[in-house]
């Protein structure tokens, strides 16, 4: 069997922590009127349909008649907090978008950060099914692009296309020592005009997440 290309990565202790503590919250926490406000006004709504607009994987496949339909349901990283007023003041979380059209479909995420007492700011994330944090995201795409330009010597254009979860395989290595569940997730990479399939394997650890990559 010929070797895969694989690039590890150590994150940070606070990823494992942050992830554990928003399933935690996740668990305990019901949306509030405040937060139950925000994400039924116009105006964030509209936030979500501009920041789903501007996912490279649109930009990309350049189909304006394709649809858009938010989809139901949040990710919450970081509750949201708000002063007396009802000001937001903190919290992170996400949400979804379908594209449909011109042979197309695609689940465009995003993601809406308090920047400051608010201010919310709305952007978008890795598109596709991946359960990664925006922090992960970032950290795991560059480890991930790596991997694919490899079979794309000197490809200077290349972007993340769909992600998803592999629910067929094990992504638990033999005699881990893991602090959580372990994920194994398909990320597809268009490199200069080529589909490159690569997995990411997401083990959490009592010092961080490791996220391991392996080109196919």
């Amino acid at each position: 069997m010929p070797n895969r290309p694989t690039i590890a990565l150590l994150c940070m202790l606070c990823l494992a922590i942050g992830s554990v503590v928003a399933q935690a919250q996740a668990q305990s926490h019901s949306i509030s009127p405040q937060f139950a406000t925000i994400l039924q006004a116009q105006q964030h709504r509209d936030a979500v349909l501009d920041a789903a607009k501007h996912s490279t994987t649109w930009l990309r496949h350049d189909c304006p008649g394709a649809s858009l339909a938010p989809l139901e349901g949040i990710k919450v990283w970081k509750w949201p907090e708000f002063d007396a007023a009802g000001v937001p003041i903190a919290g992170d979380w996400g949400e979804s978008v379908q594209a449909s059209g011109c042979g197309f479909t695609r689940v465009l995420n995003v993601v809406t950060t308090v920047r400051s007492p608010g201010a919310l700011v709305t952007g978008p994330l890795a598109p596709g099914g991946t359960r990664a944090d925006p922090i992960l995201q970032r950290d795991a795409s560059r480890y991930a692009f790596a991997a694919a330009l490899l079979h794309s010597p000197g490809c200077k254009d290349a972007f993340l296309d769909d992600t998803e979860i592999d629910h067929n395989t094990d992504p638990r290595p033999p005699d881990a020592q893991l602090a959580g569940p372990a994920r194994l997730e398909r990320w597809s990479i268009v490199a200069c005009g080529r589909s490159v399939a690569v997995e990411v394997q997401f083990l959490p650890t009592a010092s961080g997440t490791t996220v391991v990559v392996h080109g196919l």
